[in-house]
């Protein structure tokens, strides 16, 4: 039992919606056997294990998946749930997984929800190991590893303030990430986009930020603004703090002048020996030291938002209650076995150690670890009240009288926060006339204490940090178009990026050319993943984004995404097939439905009425669906148009927009540059689909037509697609088509550029199956005159010379005799030097630069008037 390989999705992805990791598991001779053949192999694995009593499995029922055990399920199955288990005894919620055989291998795919990358792949290495010692009946001490698994997620994953950020974002539907395995969050897509850290906003006064940090200066701003703060002075050693001591006449705190959470705080001092400990203690964490009175009254945080109070607790010290029986010791372990208690900030309360801290503390009452207080005695362990020590607190929102509620919010906005935690000491927070003082104003404050109060009402606190940043009736998300299909997704979206343009929006696009925003190239490249996505949607620059979703971004890294406005699916075809686990069409189809699976609720789904996979797609959209069709008369499209759903149609020479029954003409079909008035069917096609996005979009008609009068298919606005160059009397095609459908598909508007000959120059990539490159030679001996069979650079795994001949083979079968040039340049120069005026050259490249030179060569050097390009060839040719 090995893991060979793993990838993590953190977004939607083939599986599910949600975050998951999938590994490739070898079994070896293990992949046939089931857990039935494995005497006492359930029984232990229930007792190690026992949470898996309550999965469901597919049965669907508490205990489902016990008895699939017990009936015999393959072990790739029960390490994708011991997988689960591990996770779920760290914290984390996920449910969901999958486990599937690899063909007929004795490979399988396992996934499962992880909530991030290291943690879910340490908890499958887990699950892998102790399922390899349990069926060989070694020893495993699966409760140890896992401790080392559980401190794993509390390092990796969000802690309980974040992850409150996480579900307040996404209960308003507000796209959210995290950035690496930090607590930074990026909210909002684009224009639209701010980042939070902890309660840290894009918004937080960096100036107001270092005012909070000197408590001392702080202060000072507080009390010339009329704010009560404790008297106390600025010391460097302990003979100025003993100074000082006596200088304020009670008892005093000694604390770090930047610290924070309470550590290196000790309270209620007077005598010199205490105050150098104190010193002692506060100089381990800074070297200047605050000596400031102690007030009397309980402690509260008070916590402002954009100069609001919205939430309030009373913040008790870590601290036991004796029954008369325990040691201080044991009561302490009793309160840390409290499952809310963990380490550091990891779960909703702080464990509580027995160290040097806590003995002090004890000693200041008389007491030690081994002592048994009596019964009712509180026995403080910490004299500082924070949860990050170990305290506990209580909501008290409710009873805040107006005057100390105004008097946090006039604190607030004297040091500049715009989330801030106010620190006070009242001794009854609920009577408008008790006393109180101001201790400090913390910028970025913990609000576990406000979520998970010890007693009291939970307090959204991060709902109210998130509306801060996005009030209501602003927006977060900017309009999203996915594009994804065998062909045609990368003129389509060029069509849509031009018309959100014409709209006055600046646009950030993906794509297999390369990605960017505006008429910025952020990249150059096949850009149509997942990592390209979130460049364009983290840029402060875009107001829209049009994104290109390749199949094999899907299968590797799912989408960049969350939902979309508009997804549409262009068609599909069996290029791929083979490939990521994708055997058929059908499965294909499934891969790439995703796309119309993440749309928000009121977007729209774009299909194409004439792919015959649409009516299996339209039970999958997420919303209503916008067909598109070249001819009017199919039987998908007058069903959908006969129930009320929108179209958009060429139909007697117009484009027309189909709502209600009712069409609206948007333009002549004769005016459709890239089109070529309508004689390039896949154009004509990718036209009506942007139209068909831009109408998803609530675009006017007015701004569909102006795109579609005006961009042409020529290399200035749509490069590499079914562009015309003349060389002499020859014209030359440049197109991107790399497979069987697409050749088909441009095969008619080839033959109709000439009445002479067609030369092809085809290739096909290396990870295309044999079949693949039989059907595109045989198509191509059906279209072309001539056929030049070239390879690419990247063979992908190939052996030189090994898909060119098979598609070479396709040829012969077609009827044709193949010109077999590996070198893709070197097939169109043959081309070239072949060709007689009137002729028609296609190329289908792999890399336009070379091909473009290629072509500038012939033309600078073309013949002149009368010349054909083959006596030119005859002189020498192009270089």
């Amino acid at each position: 039992m090995q893991i060979l390989a793993w990838r993590y999705f953190e977004g939607p992805n083939p599986h599910c919606h949600r975050p998951m990791l999938e590994l490739e598991l070898e079994l070896g001779q293990l992949a046939e056997r089931t857990t039935a053949e494995f005497p006492g192999f359930t029984d232990t694995l229930l007792g190690d294990v026992p949470g898996l009593h309550d999965h469901h499995c597919s049965l669907g029922y508490a205990g489902g998946f016990v008895l699939r055990l017990r009936e015999g399920t393959r072990l790739g199955h029960v390490l994708e749930h011991v997988a689960l288990e591990l996770l779920h005894g760290c914290g984390a919620e996920g449910v969901y997984g999958k486990t599937r055989q690899i063909g007929r291998t004795s490979r399988y795919r396992i996934a499962f929800e992880a909530p991030e990358t290291e943690v879910g792949r340490a908890a499958a290495e887990l699950a892998c190991r102790y399922l390899g010692a349990l069926l060989a009946s070694e020893p495993f001490a699966l409760e140890r590893e896992h401790i080392g698994l559980r401190e794993l997620y509390g390092r990796r994953c969000l802690g309980p303030s974040t992850a409150a950020i996480v579900q307040a974002a996404q209960r308003r539907d507000i796209p959210v990430r995290r950035v690496g395995a930090t607590s930074i969050l990026e909210l909002g897509h684009g224009r639209y986009m701010h980042r939070v850290q902890a309660t840290l906003t894009d918004r937080t006064s960096a100036v107001a930020v270092d005012l909070a940090a000197d408590k001392q200066r702080c202060k000072e701003i507080l009390a010339a603004q009329g704010i009560p703060v404790p008297a106390g002075y600025l010391v460097e050693d302990a003979d100025g703090a003993i100074a000082a001591q006596a200088a304020l006449g009670c008892q005093v705190a000694v604390k770090p002048l930047a610290g924070c959470q309470g550590r290196g705080v000790t309270l209620g001092l007077t005598e010199p020996g205490e105050i150098r400990a104190a010193v002692d203690v506060a100089r381990a964490v800074m070297p200047e030291l605050l000596v400031e009175e102690q007030v009397e009254g309980r402690h509260y945080r008070l916590l402002v938002v954009d100069g609001h109070l919205v939430a309030a607790a009373q913040r008790l010290q870590a601290q036991v209650t004796g029954d008369g029986r325990s040691s201080v010791g044991e009561l302490v372990a009793q309160l840390n076995r409290d499952p809310r208690r963990g380490t550091g900030h990891e779960k909703p309360l702080t464990q509580v150690p027995l160290d040097a801290i806590a003995l002090r503390c004890l000693g200041r009452q008389g007491l030690t670890p081994a002592d048994v207080p009596p019964v009712g005695r509180t026995v403080l362990l910490r004299e500082a009240a924070n949860l990050s020590t170990g305290g506990s607190s209580v909501d008290v929102t409710d009873d805040v009288a107006a005057p100390h509620r105004a008097l946090a919010e006039r604190a607030a906005l004297a040091v500049g926060l715009d989330v801030a935690g106010v620190d006070m000491v009242v001794p009854d927070i609920a009577d408008p006339e008790s006393p109180a003082w101001v201790l400090e104003v913390n910028a970025a404050p913990g609000i576990r204490m406000h979520h998970h109060p010890t007693l009291g009402e939970p307090r959204d606190a991060a709902d109210a940090i998130v509306q801060s940043l996005y009030p209501p009736g602003s927006f977060a998300r900017v309009p999203l178009v996915a594009v994804t299909g065998s062909n045609g997704k990368t003129t389509t979206v060029r069509l849509v990026r031009q018309m959100l343009e014409g709209a006055g929006l600046t646009v950030g696009y993906t794509c297999t050319d390369g990605h960017g925003v505006g008429r910025d190239s952020l990249g150059r490249g096949d850009d149509a993943g997942p990592r390209s996505a979130r460049a364009v949607l983290r840029d402060r620059r875009v107001e829209a984004a049009v994104l290109e979703v390749a199949r094999g971004g899907i299968a590797r890294g799912g989408l960049g995404y969350d939902r979309a406005d508009v997804g549409c699916i262009l068609n599909v075809t069996g290029d791929h097939l083979g490939q990521d686990g994708v055997e058929t069409i059908e499965q294909l189809q499934l891969l790439k439905a995703l796309v119309i699976e993440a749309v928000r609720p009121g977007g729209r789904v774009v299909l194409n009425a004439e792919d015959p996979g649409t009516p299996r797609l339209q039970q999958r959209a997420a919303a209503p669906v916008i067909l598109f069709a070249a001819r009017p008369d199919g039987v998908v499209l007058r069903r959908h148009v006969a129930a009320g759903g929108e179209a958009v149609v060429a139909a007697e020479g117009q484009l027309a927009v189909v709502r209600g029954g009712r069409a609206e003409a948007i333009l002549p079909l004769a005016d459709i540059a890239v089109a070529a008035g309508g004689t390039w069917q896949p154009m004509l096609e990718n036209a009506l689909a942007a139209a068909a996005c831009a109408v998803g979009l609530g675009l006017p008609p007015a701004a569909i037509a102006e795109t579609l009068i005006s961009f042409r298919s020529d290399p200035g606005q749509n490069p590499g697609r079914l562009n015309v160059h003349e060389v002499g009397e020859v014209r030359v095609v440049v197109d991107y088509g790399h497979n069987t459908a697409a050749l088909a598909a441009v095969a008619p508007g080839l033959r109709a550029m000439t009445g002479g000959r067609l030369l092809g120059v085809i290739g096909l990539p290396g990870d295309r199956r044999d079949e693949d490159a039989f059907a595109l030679g045989r198509t191509a001996a059906a279209a072309f005159d001539v056929v030049y069979c070239k390879e690419d650079l990247d063979r992908r795994g190939r052996a030189q010379g090994e898909m060119a001949q098979r598609v070479a083979q396709g040829v012969r079968l077609g009827g044709k005799r193949p010109r077999l040039v590996l070198s893709e340049r070197e097939a169109l120069r043959d081309a070239l030097r072949e060709a007689a005026p009137g002729d028609v050259v296609t190329v289908f490249y792999e890399k336009i630069g070379p091909i473009l030179d290629e072509i500038a060569q012939w033309q600078s050097r073309s013949a002149p008037q009368g010349k054909s390009v083959a006596s030119l060839a005859r002189r020498g040719g192009a270089g």
